[in-house]
């Protein structure tokens, strides 16, 4: 997989017996390839033949441009980076929202503010802790906000970590 910022990446999908098939994942992250990948094992687990790239590229783009809280990323004025990933932000997919943001923000050089939702797991919890140990340390690859039920009561990450 090679990450290509804000607007997917590109992945090589290796084929019994064939040369290995390139596809434009419009959906960031190991998580987004992940989901790619699961696509193209139900076509080919239904229809029994890979599905071209054109076909999948078009599929995942009505994905990622639904914007329901689910890791979609939107570019302020400032030129600040906004992923919301207010959806659920179970333990897993919080893990994973950080991580991708780590590498968004490596690859952009720009500011990142992660914003989570209070879903189910304390996820949101976890990466707060795991995001303020990183900010001590220098580390952190984005702001994060917690924007609904008691967790935005908390105010800073901070705060919240050591509530």
């Amino acid at each position: 997989r090679e990450s290509r910022g804000l607007t997917g990446s590109l992945l090589h999908v290796a084929r019994e017996g064939g040369e290995p098939i390139a596809y434009d994942v419009p959906l960031a992250g190991e998580a987004g390839a992940y989901a790619a990948l699961a696509a193209l094992a139900a076509a080919r687990g239904l229809l029994g033949v890979d599905a071209p790239p054109e076909a999948l590229g078009e599929a995942l783009l009505r994905v990622a441009s639904v914007r329901d809280g689910r890791f979609a990323p939107e570019t302020l004025a400032d030129g600040t980076v906004l992923l919301d990933d207010t959806y659920n932000s179970n333990t897993g997919s919080a893990l994973s929202s950080l991580k991708t943001a780590r590498e968004l923000a490596d690859a952009l050089g720009r500011r990142l503010v992660l914003v989570l939702g209070e879903g189910g797991g304390g996820g949101a919890v976890k990466v707060s802790r795991q995001l303020v140990q990183q900010q001590d340390e220098g580390q952190a690859p984005c702001g994060i906000v917690l924007p609904t039920g008691e967790l935005a009561r908390c105010g800073t990450g901070r705060q919240f970590a050591e509530a």
